[in-house]
C-alpha cells in the first residue's frame, strides 16, 4: 500500500465549493486530490476515470454523471464527488485558478445523514402551534428538497430555491415571495441574514 505525503493544500471556501490537497507518493510522484460540489468538480475536468483506464470526458459522460448526481441527491443524499490531477513537479505555487482544472473524475460519493426521529414531531409540535418552519441549509437544492418534504416543511406549491437565485432577487422581489419559499439551499451567511430581515 503506497503511501502519501501531504505537501499542499487549497483549503475550502464556499465560493468554489471545493478543496484540494496535494501529495507525493513514495516513488516520488506528485497527486493532487480535489473533493466538492458535484456541478463544480464536473465544470474542471477534462477526463474521467472509466475502471483503470483514463477517458476524455465528453457531453454525454457529463450528462450522465449529473444525472447520476440528481439521483443520489433525489434520494436524500449528501453528494460529494473527487478528482485528481498527476504533476511531474510540485508547482511553484497552488491556486484554484492554475490547478483546481483539467482533473480527472473519479466519482460521486453518497453519504445519508438521517433526519433524528425527534425532528419529524418537532415540526408538527411547531405547525400545531401556528409555527412555519423553513429549511435553511448548504446542501444541494434536490436534497434538500427532499429532506424538506420527508420532515413536512416541503409542500405541494411551496418553492425551493438556491442561494443564487435568492442573490438575483431584489429585496422587493424576496419580501413578496418569502412566504412561499420554504427551502434555501447552498446559501451564504450573506443569503442568511437577507432571510431572516425579509421574514
Amino acid at each position: 500500500k503506497e503511501k502519501y505525503v501531504r505537501i499542499g493544500e487549497i483549503p475550502f471556501d464556499s465560493t468554489r465549493k471545493m478543496m484540494t490537497t496535494v501529495h507525493k507518493t513514495e516513488n516520488g510522484e506528485i497527486i493532487q486530490f480535489t473533493k466538492g460540489a458535484p456541478d463544480e468538480i464536473l465544470k474542471r475536468c477534462k477526463y474521467y476515470l472509466d475502471g483503470e483506464n483514463t477517458e476524455p470526458l465528453t457531453d454525454s459522460i457529463s450528462e450522465r454523471l449529473n444525472s447520476e448526481n440528481k439521483n443520489m441527491a433525489d434520494s436524500a443524499l449528501r453528494v460529494l464527488s473527487g478528482a485528481y490531477r498527476i504533476y511531474d513537479t510540485l508547482p511553484e505555487k497552488l491556486s484554484s485558478e492554475s490547478n483546481e482544472n483539467e482533473l480527472v473524475f473519479i466519482g460521486h460519493y453518497g453519504m445519508i445523514d438521517p433526519v433524528r426521529p425527534e425532528v419529524k414531531d418537532a415540526i408538527a409540535e411547531c405547525k400545531g402551534a401556528g409555527i412555519r418552519a423553513v429549511m435553511i441549509t448548504g446542501d444541494h437544492v434536490v436534497t434538500a428538497s427532499a429532506i424538506a418534504r420527508e420532515l413536512g416543511i416541503l409542500l405541494d406549491g411551496d418553492r425551493a430555491i438556491t442561494g443564487a437565485e435568492l442573490d438575483a432577487m431584489t429585496d422587493e422581489e424576496l419580501d413578496a415571495s418569502v412566504e412561499s419559499i420554504s427551502v434555501y439551499a447552498r446559501v451564504s451567511p450573506e443569503n442568511k441574514i437577507r432571510i431572516v430581515k425579509a421574514w
